[in-house]
């Protein structure tokens, strides 16, 4: 991980997805650099997602990241799983559309696994709180945060080795010919 690098990282929720910033690989706890994205409850999926990929242009636009992980879908229900799985979608192309590059994908069991975080959000919660010295955080209102807080975290203590792919030019919709 280059030291000048910015990652912004996600954990994805359909009711309230966090994320945080790590420059330099450093994470200093603000308003500026952790935060959620929460769509109304009164919202039909198809406005949650809209509004979902409009907050995350806007993070990708003021942050200027230059490494975006999102932590990958858990299939714990096959219902959540299915939502999960398409904001997860809008994530990856916004990301690629927007900032030009793929963001990496790291499971939550991965990323605590490779910190010693524990097993579960409840032992990563806690891991989190006590390595920021956030005292002012409750799991119910903070969790998001910190499991986006894990995933980028690992990624910038070098969890997952393989760099983003650049968009190249032409790349898009070029047919091979069958001849």
């Amino acid at each position: 991980m280059d030291k000048r690098d910015v990652v912004l990282a996600f954990d994805i929720s359909s009711k309230k997805t966090g994320w945080s910033v790590f420059r330099n690989g450093r994470l200093r706890v603000n308003s500026k650099t952790v935060g959620t994205i929460e769509p109304g409850d009164k919202m039909s999926l198809s406005e949650k997602l809209e509004f979902f990929r409009a907050e995350v242009i806007k993070l990708l636009d003021r942050i200027q990241p230059t490494k975006v992980v999102v932590e990958d879908v858990y299939v714990r229900f096959v219902g959540s799983a299915i939502v999960l799985a398409r904001f997860s979608g809008v994530m990856l192309e916004t990301v690629r559309t927007i900032a030009g590059f793929d963001a990496v994908l790291v499971t939550a069991t991965k990323a605590r696994s490779f910190l010693g975080a524990g097993k579960n959000k409840e032992s990563a919660f806690k891991f989190v709180k006590e390595k920021f010295r956030l005292d002012s955080f409750d799991f119910s209102s903070h969790n998001d945060i910190t499991d986006s807080i894990v995933v980028g975290l690992a990624i910038v203590k070098g969890c997952v080795s393989e760099k983003p792919r650049k968009k190249s030019k032409g790349s898009r919709g070029k047919k091979k010919s069958t001849k």
